[in-house]
């Protein structure tokens, strides 16, 4: 699926970890032929999600995800039917509140994915399902996959081709075609420099997390960095979900970040409120996140061993930034993932003002049967073009109603 500018859910920070030590014994990851391996991925909300087998089973489908230092099966049920053997439970705090999430530690856990096989020291299960991914996305995700395939090799992700590639650290060669970008790693998490400028007058530069499990483009802490400060010009929204729950927020246009010598022009950034951010020391020095709504712009190679990443520009590079202009988040619900109800409405967006509610179940947008959608077209649809009509037939306590409004970008 190419680049476009549908919804993004925001997997911010999505744990705060702590290090667990797991069996030495165990097979390190490694290729299983030659000294690189290339597979596909499926590209999906800018995200990375790789099929993989863990302990012999059926395929899963795992984010690939920069952002967090231990793998994720992000359901105990799904871990039960992998017949996983659970050592220890844990407590772990999730972003956006101060819930403690309950979760269940597993030390040996095989893993096979196109040609790399071998253990994942720490794999945490969830004891429930905290993140709602599959109704998000409207796709079977069973997890994450984190620092465990970074700690072994180099990777290169090509977002036009869909393509991935493992190489061990002797295999890579530095290509003068890529632009090397020095790399902070800080508790198994790599951090980068930005520059952000936020208007004609107004810039600063400030250390991110890279973060491939975020699919938007950017998202700053508020009231983490002197000069960090939220545009005039904004809206009020809901981010996306964390383990805490649904991340409010705002969004806004800025006139460009800049990563080294490439500059990202108006784009769309994201802002927490303050009280949102959580201070762990693990990410004392970091101010927000830059996410993958800027990578997928990029052939980007992730070298954790000489603490650098390189860039080169694709041919996503200058496509333009885009929000849903709706006001409409949605779920996606039933044994196929094809009936879409509403769970969110911002407030005096457009569909507020046509009377949409959340729970309403949508059957159709401007006479199309939803049934021919997937979640993502819809969301295509609301990031489309500014005033475009939008019409939708809804069910609502088992009467069919009617509503209308026009797309609005107010940013």
């Amino acid at each position: 699926m190419q680049y476009n500018g549908f919804k993004k859910y925001a997997l911010i920070a999505l744990l705060c970890f702590v290090a667990f030590t797991g069996n030495s014994q165990l097979k390190p990851l490694s290729i299983e032929h030659g000294e690189s391996t290339t597979c596909k991925f499926r590209l999906f909300n800018n995200l990375v999600l790789l099929k993989v087998s863990l302990n012999g089973s059926d395929t899963l489908t795992l984010i690939l995800d920069t952002g967090v230092k231990n793998s994720i099966i992000l359901n105990k049920s799904i871990g039960d039917k992998l017949g996983l053997s659970y050592s220890r439970s844990v407590n772990l705090l999730g972003t956006g509140s101060d819930q403690i999430i309950s979760a269940l530690v597993v030390d040996s856990t095989h893993l096979n994915l196109y040609g790399v096989s071998g253990s994942i020291k720490t794999l945490l299960v969830l004891e429930e399902d905290y993140l709602q991914i599959r109704e998000s996305f409207g796709a079977d995700v069973h997890g994450i996959l984190g620092y465990d395939i970074f700690r072994r090799f180099i990777v290169r992700i090509d977002y036009v081709n869909h393509q991935i590639t493992f190489y061990y650290p002797s295999a890579f060669k530095e290509s003068r075609w890529f632009t090397r970008i020095p790399m902070d790693i800080i508790n198994g998490k790599p951090y980068i420099d930005v520059q952000v400028k936020r208007d004609k007058f107004n810039g600063y530069t400030t250390k991110l997390l890279l973060d491939l499990g975020a699919s938007h483009s950017a998202l700053f802490e508020l009231e983490t960095h002197d000069s960090l400060a939220l545009p005039d010009k904004h809206i009020s929204c809901n981010l996306g979900r964390g383990l805490g729950g649904d991340i409010a927020g705002y969004k806004a246009r800025v006139k460009y970040l800049a990563i080294d010598e490439f500059h990202i022009e108006d784009a769309i950034v994201s802002y927490t409120h303050p009280y949102i951010h959580i201070k762990d020391s693990s990410d004392i020095y970091r101010h927000g996140t830059v996410g993958a709504e800027i990578f997928t712009r990029f052939t980007i190679i992730i070298d954790y061993f000489n603490k650098a990443v390189y860039l080169r520009k694709n041919s996503f590079f200058k496509s333009k930034f885009e929000y849903n202009m709706s006001g409409l988040d949605l779920m996606a619900k039933g044994k196929n993932l094809n009936l879409f109800y509403i769970s969110n409405v911002a407030k005096d967006s457009p569909s507020d003002q046509a009377g949409a509610l959340p729970g309403d179940l949508i059957l159709s947008i401007n006479g199309i049967n939803t049934l021919q959608y997937d979640i993502d077209e819809l969301q295509r649809l609301f990031h489309s073009r500014n005033k475009r009509w939008i019409r939708i037939q809804a069910l609502r306590n088992n009467q069919i109603l009617e509503y209308k409004f026009r797309l609005k970008r107010e940013i």
